[in-house]
């Protein structure tokens, strides 16, 4: 654990000042003073370095993310420097963050720590502008501004704020804890051949026999619902609510969905062939070019009417997959036997650095069922 002491931080929280001077302060010139503080702040509850600004808790952009070298902790952000436009742009990316987390001790109340600067460097937080200042080269965001809900801001009724956070203040343990909106993964919802689709925020579910084994999901936003970025809305399953999604300001559709009931709604969707149902449908709808047998699986090279050839795996325990396509009817595919298995090998391949074959390990092991 890193041990990192409030109070010896020379870096920034900074204080917003109300006199007339300020207002003509040029850039580099000083303009208050930062201090140390004996409240412990959290970003998505992993401690961080904070600092008091005049009544609010600031923290430094670059702190948000540092990159996991030697086990340093990550808030679930990303940020890079523009210095063309004088712009820090920080994004959340959806996740709570990794990496070790700091041990963090109370400071001092009210410590001079150092000085503030005035600067014409703005930040962009989820992609919009707020309020910051200088440390030291470093920049200072308050937690209050970030995660403050606005009574009538475009997500008050999901109790986030315009730049997607929001924050707990506890006066008895003298923490403040600012959360950014969590996401979650469709795709990890144990139902097979699953293709999720979203139409604005109206989710579709349907499933496809012929889908790779893992679940797939694609989006389809108007131009009007990826224009309104930053606003929380309802995702829609044949009219209920499974959760809430918005798109970002770089047109990201992010989601947080309620997985378990979307499975208790769909899960009679999946068809899990046996195993002479998997070759029935096989050798019904294709031409088979080669077939061989494997541990756990009959391994079909079958091509459709247009040519274009499939590789396809009948479980020996059920279920059917469809491995890979190869669309180019004018290669060669075949199966190879070597020492170390059972290979698909295309030919003539246009690979890199003058690779002219491609070869394919064949196992059935990755497409066992998941209970």
């Amino acid at each position: 654990m890193k041990k990192l002491k409030l109070a010896s931080a020379a870096l920034a929280a900074v204080m917003l000042l109300g006199s007339a001077s300020c207002a003509f302060a040029e850039v580099g010139d000083v303009v208050g003073n930062i201090y140390s503080t004996d409240i412990l702040a959290y970003v998505n509850d992993r401690p961080i370095p904070s600092y008091c600004l005049d009544g609010k808790t600031a923290v430094l952009v670059e702190d948000l993310d540092v990159g996991v070298i030697d086990g340093e902790a990550h808030y679930g952000f990303n940020w890079w420097y523009d210095d063309n436009t004088r712009t820090l742009t920080a994004n959340s990316d959806g996740s709570s963050g990794y990496g070790e987390p700091l041990n963090i001790e109370r400071g001092e109340v009210g410590k001079i720590l150092d000085n503030i600067y005035e600067t014409d460097i703005k930040v962009i937080f989820n992609g919009l502008e707020v309020p910051s200042f200088a440390i030291n080269g470093r920049t200072a965001v308050c937690i209050e501004d970030l995660g403050t809900v606005e009574p009538d801001g475009p997500n008050a009724d999901y109790g986030y704020s315009k730049y997607m956070c929001n924050f707990t203040w506890n006066n008895d343990m003298r923490e403040v804890r600012l959360y950014t909106y969590q996401t979650n993964d469709l795709r990890d919802i144990p139902i097979h051949k699953m293709v999720y689709q979203f139409n604005d925020n109206k989710l579709s579910v349907s499933f496809d026999q012929l889908n790779y084994y893992l679940n797939q999901q694609s989006f389809d936003c108007s131009d009007e619902f990826a224009m309104d970025f930053n606003h929380i809305k309802p995702v829609l399953l044949d009219g209920e609510t499974v959760g809430t999604m918005y798109v970002s300001h770089d047109g990201v559709p992010r989601y947080n969905v309620d997985t378990e009931k979307i499975f208790n709604m769909k899960e009679d969707l999946e068809v899990i062939l046996s195993y002479d149902e998997a070759v029935k449908f096989i050798t019904e709808n294709y031409e088979i070019c080669d077939s061989r047998e494997i541990d756990g699986a009959t391994v079909y090279l079958a091509k459709d009417k247009d040519g274009n050839r499939y590789l396809f795996y009948a479980l020996k325990q059920g279920g059917l997959v469809l491995e890979s396509e190869f669309e180019n009817s004018y290669t060669t595919v075949e199966f190879s036997d070597d020492e170390d298995g059972l290979y698909v090998k295309v030919y003539p391949f246009a690979g890199p650095h003058g690779t002219t074959t491609m070869r394919q390990k064949v196992t059935a092991e990755t497409y066992q069922r998941r209970d």
